[in-house]
């Protein structure tokens, strides 16, 4: 009878056939040789034709989908950009009004600039956008960092002046001071965030590495 049929190789991991095409397909193997592979793990010959089929059409689909243009790397730029402005700012905004720094911004911040260039690129994934993920990601934690740091010393003097003191965020005296400033505010749980912050913007607009072969 139709239902005490026993369920096929492929229907019994089906996740793991997929998973095996698609390694199969980034190391270059041709769609027929992937096809026998299946067969020799259990699978149906025509139902493993049909599976192969179907994930070479949808790699297709999402390397097509992610191929860079001179316009999604300037978007993706832009992308970058804006999760970097946003991830510093809110960093800051938490340092004021909570007078506490979280380490673990410094990894919001990669994901910002991950997701952001992908986001603005239109889905669009590669090397390009991967540097400029990172380069955002360091430039959002520098900013960040350099929030805390004017915080802490408008607190500083305010206390010392024993009244509120407005400076400029971005005075020379300021900057200078910055660079010394940054080496004593990291610790080695801020260099973990940062590497954090680091490996997720690179991965996130990381192509799929796949040359299709018919």
């Amino acid at each position: 009878m139709e239902g005490n049929e026993t369920p096929t190789a492929q229907e019994q991991n089906p996740q793991g056939y997929i998973s095996l095409v698609v390694q199969e397909l980034k190391a270059g193997t041709d769609t027929w040789a992937i096809t026998q592979k299946l067969v020799e793990m259990g699978a149906d010959q025509s139902e493993a034709s049909q599976l192969v089929d179907k994930v070479y059409s949808e790699v297709k689909v999402a390397l097509e989908a992610e191929q860079l243009t001179p316009h999604s790397v300037l978007t993706g730029l832009v992308g970058g950009a804006l999760g970097a402005a946003i991830g510093g700012t809110a960093w800051g905004l938490i340092v004021k009004y909570t007078h506490f720094e979280i380490g673990y911004m410094a990894w919001g911040i990669g994901l910002l600039c991950g997701f952001g260039v992908v986001i603005f690129s239109g889905g669009r994934k590669g090397l390009p956008l991967q540097l400029i993920a990172v380069l955002a990601a360091i430039a959002g934690i520098v900013a960040g960092k350099y929030a805390t740091f004017y915080l802490e010393l408008k607190d500083v003097l305010a206390q010392e002046a024993h009244r509120p003191v407005n400076i400029p965020i971005f005075s020379p005296a300021l900057i200078r001071l910055f660079p010394s400033a940054l080496r004593e505010m990291m610790s080695g749980f801020d260099f973990l965030w940062v590497a954090l912050a680091v490996i997720t913007a690179w991965r996130i607009p990381k192509p799929l590495g796949i040359k299709l072969r018919s």
